[in-house]
């Protein structure tokens, strides 16, 4: 870290070395403080943080105000910009008693040690994956959204719920997860795009109505902002650990699609191709963030919004027999799909097994042929799929899938000749080709997960029979980062 600013001397045990993970406190790290806090390290800047604002306000909780002042100053940072992000963020109500408590903490003479580029950023966005997700599903023109919070996929709730009056979304919150799933599943049916967010223990309530999407062959998008399990966990930190749970997920067998974001941005072009693909093959799509995507606020570039084509994929007039059956059997798998009202003729779903039209039958042939309908369409989904992003060009392949990417991107280009990345953000189906072929190229192959068991090494070696011995897993809750995989490279002796 350049700056940090703890606001207790508790805090740093979980930012130095010798405590399981990488140090983040390092010799040119500023330390920004209260100066009776204790804390004396290398770098240090002590300010009166407490005293002068107890008594400027009467109340010490008002301190964070004073050393983001402080901060504001080291960096370079306008006394301007820095009272105008405190009336933005600030409640009325004790806005006009921080002021003055933000102007003397700027006051405050510590040296500036960075002076930020000013520059001119009217073409970006500050957002997170959620906030991401949300937008793009708007764009996709959701206009039904169900779910119960829950950390860390809340944040696509609480987005969508501050933009339903602007652009006429429904955001029900539902009693549990279950009422939600069905909802969605309900909506849909009725032709109203959707969109569900949850976490793992959400999800684990949600496998009945995926199964009924499966079977009644209902588009329906859930996002699962992953964190650590089982149960409870550590619901405000960070895994990769749903992967086999999703992937699985719903008794029976039918087709889905997983996609995992690398980024922000990648988010949201993936929130877009998952309505396109759940709605193209009438099947559910599911969008795997974690607490780091879900809560990272970053800078990325506007969304291009001219390029978005999203079709619903109904049928039209002439393009299905009459009278009208909903569950045709047709070459790709995939029937003419109308939706109640479209058309004089009646939409017939059913949860039993059905017939073409959609009314419950028992006979044997007829459920060969349906089961073997549903699951044809796995084939063209795969087509669908891109190829994984390759970095580098090093003998040691690291392999990673969604938010790892950060931590592979920045490492592998500061060792672009030993090291060779290869990372997925679309997982489910696999597409297996680029990654055979970089396999065997490689003098030793990695995989980086936040994870314990290794869940997408397991996913390439049930899809390809190549099995990845060496493995960097993290576990903890925190997230990924260069410094922790370039010491776990150093152990293996990689470099």
């Amino acid at each position: 870290m350049d700056l940090f600013v703890p606001l207790a001397s508790s805090v740093l045990p979980y930012h130095l070395a010798g405590n399981g993970h990488e140090a983040e406190i390092g010799p040119s790290t500023r330390v920004l403080c209260d100066s009776k806090s204790g804390i004396d390290l290398p770098g240090t800047v002590l300010v009166p943080a407490v005293e002068r604002t107890t008594a400027l306000t009467g109340d010490a909780r008002a301190a964070n105000v004073f050393l983001f002042g402080a901060m504001c100053h080291m960096l370079g940072i306008p006394l301007e910009a820095a009272a105008g992000a405190t009336r933005k963020v600030l409640p009325a109500k004790i806005l006009e008693k921080n002021l003055p408590v933000l102007l003397e903490g700027y006051g405050q003479p510590v040296m500036e040690a960075w002076s930020l580029p000013q520059r001119k950023l009217d073409h970006h966005l500050l957002a997170n994956a959620s906030q991401a997700i949300g937008a793009a599903a708007i764009i996709a023109g959701v206009k039904f959204y169900s779910g119960y919070p829950m950390t860390p996929g809340s944040g696509v709730m609480n987005y969508l719920a501050a933009h339903a009056e602007q652009y006429g979304i429904v955001v029900e919150q539902a009693e549990d997860e279950i009422a939600a799933a069905n909802m969605a599943v309900g909506a849909s049916y009725a032709g109203v795009r959707q969109m569900v967010s949850t976490s793992g223990g959400g999800f684990a309530l949600m496998v009945e109505a995926l199964s009924m999407a499966g079977m009644t062959e209902t588009p329906i998008v859930i996002v699962d902002a992953q964190r650590p399990a089982p149960a409870t966990g550590l619901p405000t930190r960070t895994e990769q650990g749903d992967l086999w749970f999703v992937l699985q997920a719903g008794h029976g067998e039918f087709v889905r699609y997983l996609s995992a974001p690398r980024t922000a941005e990648d988010a949201f072009d993936l929130t877009l191709k998952a309505y396109e693909l759940s709605s193209k093959y009438q099947i559910p799509a599911i969008i795997l963030s974690d607490q780091q995507l879900a809560d990272t606020l970053v800078t990325v570039p506007r969304w291009e919004l001219g390029e978005v084509r999203l079709d619903r994929h109904l049928a039209v007039p002439g393009s299905y027999q009459e009278p009208y059956q909903r569950y045709a059997l047709t070459p790709s798998g995939v029937s003419p799909r109308l939706v109640p009202l479209q058309t004089d003729w009646p939409v017939i779903a059913d949860t039993d097994e059905h017939d073409e039209s959609g009314h419950l039958t028992e006979d044997l042939d007829n459920r060969e042929r349906m089961v073997a309908k549903r699951l044809h369409r796995q084939r063209d989904l795969l087509r669908e799929m891109e190829e994984p992003l390759v970095l580098g060009n090093g003998p040691t392949l690291l392999v990673g899938w969604g938010s790892s990417f950060g931590a592979l991107e920045e490492l592998v280009l500061e060792h672009p000749t030993d090291l060779r990345l290869l990372h997925f953000n679309e997982v489910w189906p696999l597409k297996t080709d680029r990654l055979i072929v970089e396999m065997e190229r490689a003098r030793l192959v990695v995989a980086v997960e936040n994870n314990a068991t290794a869940q997408f090494a397991q996913l390439i070696a049930r899809e390809t029979r190549k099995h990845i011995e060496q493995t960097i897993l993290r576990y903890d809750g925190r997230p990924l980062s260069a410094a922790y995989i370039e010491r776990r490279l150093h152990d293996l002796e990689v470099i």
